[in-house]
């Protein structure tokens, strides 16, 4: 049942692309897989009959969505007249820098008017809206008129619209639907009295509401791997279902009355949670890990509903063969029913119960999940089974607190009182969150450059999981052992650890310090030239101590804002620097003060001017402009100075018969100014200036004829970096844009074959 499970999720997937080409494949694919499984000619039959009616069933998803009307005015860019009925919960991003806010909101197309036609059907597609909008409350009917638009990806495609003018209500939402309104409006009421981070965590943990988790704690549980507490998942599900199976049981129920409530439960409990496509596999996957327990202790059997709920959640809702979260909870789901009760049998002869199982299951669940995870985010989570051993315990409580709270909201004060020992119980969790992420080895990137290499270090990674899946018993079965295993990975979290294939050969690396800029240039080994500094000095450390940088020969700064200078505190105290050069204008004492800043009072210090050349080994810079202050015309929304932004040192550097441009933070201004000028900007690599801001000069980008655009940027930063106006204009003009924060440290060289790049964390592109 698991392999046929595997070919019907393949078939979907390769129907939900809309290519033929992919069918065959699946068709294929299933046949050499069984083949290589078992010999039997009715095997073999059985799995291509079902890889192509799975991929059948694929293909009639994609074609209802991109044949529909709504389709086809996405396609024309027409403006519609729409009818809908809100399907989710609207995301509301508040205006950050340059960006305006807007609230995002998954709807139900029910009437459709374009181009003099009307037409009835059932659509989901994603409304755009701005923050003037009305309040939007699931159920709720609505009237509008919006631009619908294809989306970037051909795979599972979703329409967006975006709001023209005016969205009016129509109709209100119907007894259920304002029901669980208000029980999920209750629940967050009910946390009022707890601390940011509790009330935000609480209503995600328990119904999937993240409206009030602060992005600085969702990222934290993406380094800790504790990303699946921060929306419904399966265990919430079995944990909920535990609950009231054990309160039927004591008020006396048995039978199919027992059996009643458990149905009972779990339709509330999806419809609760607004029963969207992540909620029916969190379902899928809870019921499938319930139906197992107990049922025998042999490694494998509950393979057999997790293959039943695999293929009903792809066949369902065939969209969800394309999400990353589906692909994890399944294989978290699999690699708990195979592997968690022989490893919790091996550590109960040493351990108790309740630690055997707190080590078992979510190391069960990361060998399982992590080429996923790597595949996705570029990255191992060294402690992730510290921070999930820590959270496990702590999960029911606050699942049973928080439905407890959700039931007893329209009662008032009860609930607040449950709502906070909820909150409460979570705080151990989000302790164990923000100090994993803050440990320096928390995460091992995995550094990547082609496909190729990709797809080998991702199939070693999953050799080595299994390798480790195979060692794990016999390791968890000695004390000594576990604990000589528990000392390595407390050790190695406890120092960064480096990239594999990080960085590789390299002429210029532009170094993932964050939301600031800063690069090394080799001249030769341990010897470099850094271009800024970043922001951070432990970022910035860690990045010559990767490239094993001891020296270095020249280091610049661009201008004197914090995200380009700060990172350099103590620099002199870890590394020997020969030369600082600052921009032209900058007054005496801050030349005076930048010795002792950097941590040695004999490093001489000049300033740039233009024209100026300066050789070091094989690298040569050449300052094109520096200074002095220019006033933007326009004042950013950011609240920052732009004038020492304009006056930043924009310069040439050519190594290795590379030519990179860099530009600090230049804005429009003196953008524009050095573009009329006819000053010599032609390049193979750019680095875009203010992180990618969209104060940008247009003929300044294209003069540059650069192929590849570096933007060094902070995830998540406040400012709207990188504008979409911006990257838009980069890849018009034919250069391929690497962003820091998301494929970490970008590594260039020329060769022969031409410019390569390496990404640190992800493929690069």
């Amino acid at each position: 049942m698991a392999a046929l499970a595997l070919v019907v999720w393949g078939g979907v997937w390769c129907g939900v692309t809309g290519s033929w080409a992919w069918l065959a494949l699946a068709v294929a694919v299933a046949v050499l897989a069984v083949a290589v499984w078992r010999t039997k000619r009715r095997v073999l039959l059985v799995a291509a009959l079902g890889a192509m009616a799975a991929g059948a069933v694929g293909a009639m998803w994609w074609w209802g969505n991109s044949g529909s009307p709504l389709a086809d005015f996405a396609r024309q860019r027409a403006v519609v007249a729409v009818e809908a009925v809100v399907a989710g919960d609207p995301v509301v991003w508040p205006p950050s820098g340059i960006l305006q806010g807007e609230t995002v909101v998954n709807v139900s197309v029910r009437q459709l008017l374009g181009r003099g036609q009307e037409y009835s059907l059932r659509q989901t597609a994603s409304l755009t809206m701005g923050l003037d909008g009305p309040r939007l409350e699931v159920g709720q009917r609505i009237a509008l008129t919006a631009r619908p638009s294809w989306p970037a990806t051909g795979l599972a495609p979703v329409i967006r619209l975006r709001a023209l003018g005016d969205v009016t209500l129509i109709g209100s939402p119907g007894v259920v639907d304002r029901a669980l309104n208000r029980l999920r409006a209750g629940l967050r009421g009910a946390m009022v009295h707890s601390p940011p981070d509790q009330a935000g965590l609480v209503p995600g943990l328990v119904v999937g509401d993240v409206s009030n988790l602060s992005p600085a704690l969702s990222d934290a549980f993406k380094v800790t791997a504790l990303t699946h507490l921060t929306a419904v998942s399966g265990t919430n599900l079995t944990l909920m279902t535990v609950f009231l199976v054990t309160a039927a049981r004591v008020a006396g129920a048995r039978g199919w009355w027992l059996r009643g409530v458990t149905v009972a439960g779990v339709i509330g409990f999806v419809a609760l949670c607004r029963g969207e496509p992540s909620v029916l596999r969190a379902a899928a996957m809870g019921l499938t890990a319930l139906a197992a327990t107990g049922v025998t202790s042999a490694p494998g059997r509950g393979l057999r509903q997790w293959g039943v709920a695999v293929m009903g959640v792809c066949l369902i809702q065939p969209a969800l063969s394309h999400s990353w979260g589906f692909a994890m909870s399944a294989a978290a789901t699999a690699g708990i029913l195979w592997w968690a009760s022989g490893w919790a049998r091996a550590l109960r002869r040493w351990a108790p119960a309740w630690l055997a199982e707190a080590i078992a299951i979510p190391l069960a669940a990361q060998l399982a999940t992590q080429p996923l995870v790597t595949a996705l985010n570029g990255q191992v989570s060294l402690v992730g089974l510290f921070a999930n051993m820590v959270a496990e315990p702590f999960v029911g409580p606050v699942t049973v607190l928080g439905l407890i709270a959700c039931l007893l909201s329209p009662l008032g004060p009860p609930a607040g009182l449950v709502g906070w020992l909820a909150g409460w119980c979570a705080q151990p969790i989000i302790l164990a969150a923000r100090a994993g992420a803050a440990l320096p080895g928390a995460t091992l990137a995995w550094g990547s450059a082609q496909w190729g290499y990709t797809l080998l270090a991702l199939g070693v990674l999953t050799g080595v999981c299994w390798l480790l899946a195979r060692l794990a018993p016999v390791v968890l079965a000695r004390w000594w052992a576990t604990a000589v295993t528990m000392a390595l990975l407390i050790g190695a979290v406890a120092v960064p650890a480096p990239s594999p294939g990080w960085p590789g050969p390299w002429s210029v690396v532009f170094c993932d310090v964050g939301q600031g800029d800063a690069a090394v240039v080799r001249v030769s080994d341990g010897v470099g030239v850094l271009i800024d500094a970043g922001p951070d000095p432990p970022a910035l450390s860690r990045c010559l101590a990767d490239l094993h940088i001891g020296r270095l020969a020249l280091v610049l700064f661009s201008h004197e804002h914090d995200d380009h200078m700060a990172g350099a505190a103590g620099l002199g105290g870890r590394v020997k620097i020969d030369l600082v050069l600052v921009r032209a204008g900058l007054p005496a004492p801050d030349q005076t003060g930048l010795p002792v800043f950097l941590g040695d009072s004999a490093i001489p210090v000049a300033a740039t001017r233009t024209g100026q050349q300066i050789t070091v080994g094989s690298v040569r810079w050449t300052t094109i402009r520096s200074g002095p202050l220019m006033q933007a015309t326009a004042a950013p929304a950011t609240g920052e100075d732009p004038a020492p932004n304009n006056a930043s040192t924009i310069g040439l550097l050519e190594v290795g018969g590379l030519r990179v441009l860099f530009t600090g933070d230049a804005e429009t201004e003196e953008e524009a100014l050095l573009a009329a000028s006819g000053a010599g900007l032609t390049a193979d690599v750019l680095k875009v200036a203010h992180h990618g801001s969209s104060r940008q000069d247009a003929d300044f980008l294209a003069g540059t004829h650069a192929v590849v655009a570096v933007v060094s940027v902070g995830a998540g930063n406040d400012y709207g970096h990188p504008a979409a106006r911006t990257m838009t204009t980069l890849q018009a003009d034919g250069m391929r844009v690497y962003r820091t924060d998301q494929v970490g440290g970008v590594a260039l060289i020329r060769s022969a074959q031409g410019i390569t790049v390496h990404a640190q964390h992800a493929l690069a592109r």
